[in-house]
């Protein structure tokens, strides 16, 4: 009896062991999800899409996709690899496995998107005072930058940018940068821009002088003796610079005569020419001028000081165009134009010494000008060209063609003899 019943006692045993032993074993969990993705010291959580398996961040500018580390959480029970907390290479996607304690796994494709990188903008020359900008347009970018000197001179939306109130001849430093939610983008590779050199048209207030001007302007003064003063200004339409020659003989008796050629900066207001001085850095007053038509200007000299202000005529200058046109668009008087074609001989003046022989006035080239040919005393023969117009009142100019400090017209008398078909020029007779 006894023996049965310890059996009984050592069956329970037994049998309550085995059931004890079947609640304690635990079910292994199956949950192998990405939970959160970020980077701390970027302040970035990424966003998660737990069907497609894709894991997508944007960086912010300047960062760098080659060393990144992801702080990961994950299921409980989980297991990642790579593991979190340890540093990638995000500039391609990095795939990432997380397992369940059951053994089953599935992979995750982290995709960072890098920051978007400002190009360097392009540029127009507008003129010597203004430049235009272009960039391309970037995807996601809220407002663009443009820095000039590492000023900012432009902010917003726009793909292009005037920069206007340069100086000519004038280097300037841009770079373009990018603006989103993250903040703004490093500066672009710089952009070396110099500006054009300044036209006519930029220095002069009064816009009609930059037609007006554009030729070679030439005074000449002459003395008693061998004394004279003349100048010959040069302007052009593609720059600002005056160049200025200066001819002199201020000795009454001996040919000392000399030449000064200078460039000027210039500017025009008000009808004055202000030169640029080197030496006191600014402009000063030169000449003013006053126009007589469109090949003729009288100039004033200007003689300034902090007290006082005085103008004196300085001289006319005239234009030096010598431009050839056809002698009907000189000879006002259509009369004239068949009576001075061809070559006029001057009569001999025995009276003269030294005289000059076999003096022609050839007009045969239907031009502006004529040629007069003669032999010296010497027996050289001589050319020399002379430019000349018949206004509508039978009125001939003249003056002497080429690059001489004379460029102003001399009224000559002339009068034709139907008689004897010629011509008396200042008194002196010209024939066929």
């Amino acid at each position: 009896m006894k023996s049965y019943i310890y059996f009984l006692f050592i069956l329970t045993a037994i049998l309550s062991a085995s059931c004890s032993t079947k609640e304690l074993i635990p079910i292994k969990s199956s949950n192998k999800e990405i939970k959160s993705f970020s980077f701390r010291t970027l302040n970035i959580n990424a966003n998660i899409d737990s069907v497609q398996r894709n894991i997508t961040a944007t960086l912010p500018f300047g960062t760098d996709a080659s060393l990144l580390t992801p702080t990961i959480t994950i299921s409980p029970k989980a297991t990642i690899s790579p593991a979190s907390d340890i540093i990638q290479n995000f500039t391609k996607p990095v795939l990432y496995t997380v397992t369940a304690e059951d053994g089953l796994s599935q992979t995750f494709t982290v995709n960072i998107i890098a920051p978007p990188k400002s190009s360097k903008p392009t540029s127009t020359l507008v003129s010597s005072n203004i430049v235009k900008l272009q960039w391309a347009k970037i995807d996601n970018i809220k407002s663009y930058k443009i820095y000039r000197n590492n000023i900012v001179v432009y902010e917003g939306s726009n793909l292009f940018f005037e920069d206007i109130g340069l100086t000519a001849e004038t280097t300037y430093i841009y770079n373009l940068t990018l603006v989103n939610e993250f903040g703004e983008s490093p500066k672009s590779e710089a952009l070396i821009v110099k500006t054009l050199p300044a036209t006519l048209v930029d220095v002069v207030d009064d816009k009609s002088y930059a037609s007006y001007l554009p030729f070679t302007w030439l005074y000449y003064y002459n003395g008693k003796e061998q004394w004279f003063d003349s100048y010959k200004m040069t302007f052009e339409s593609n720059s600002s610079t005056l160049k200025l020659i200066h001819f002199y003989n201020y000795n009454y008796y001996v040919d000392i005569s000399n030449y000064v050629t200078k460039a000027y900066s210039f500017k025009i207001e008000k009808d004055i020419i202000y030169i640029f001085d080197t030496d006191y850095k600014k402009f000063i007053k030169f000449i003013r001028i006053e126009k007589n038509s469109l090949d003729q200007f009288k100039a004033y000299s200007i003689s300034e000081t902090a007290t006082s202000y005085r103008e004196s005529l300085m001289g006319i200058f005239n234009k030096a165009d010598y431009v050839e046109q056809n002698n009907a668009q000189v000879i006002k008087n259509s009369d004239f134009l068949d009576k001075m074609t061809g070559l006029w001989k001057e009569a001999d003046n025995p009276n003269l010494y030294f005289p000059d022989k076999n003096i022609v006035y050839d007009f045969s080239e239907n031009k502006n000008f004529f040629w007069k040919r003669y032999e010296t005393y010497d027996g050289s023969k001589k050319a020399e060209k002379y430019q000349y117009k018949i206004d509508a009142q039978s009125k001939f100019f003249t003056r002497s063609w080429g690059n001489s400090i004379d460029a102003s017209w001399k009224s000559v008398d002339i009068k034709y003899d139907a008689i004897k078909n010629s011509l008396i020029v200042d008194g002196k007779q010209w024939y066929r």
